[in-house]
């Protein structure tokens, strides 16, 4: 699924957070700059959280 797709579907689905994962393939090297810019295009929240970082949601 492209950030796009992502985006799309968040907002449709009426997600409160994305947190984009399976991002750590060498050879498809993720754009972040454009996950960013779709996500506050179609103005859903997200956080990107780096290789082994965590955090709690309540």
């Amino acid at each position: 699924m492209s950030a796009f797709e992502a985006s799309l579907y968040a907002k449709e689905v009426g997600a409160t957070l994305v947190i984009p994962i399976h991002m750590d393939n060498p050879a498809f090297p993720p754009n972040f700059d454009f996950i960013r810019e779709m996500f506050e295009k179609y103005d859903v929240d997200y956080e990107i959280l780096e290789n082994d970082e965590s955090i709690e949601i309540e």
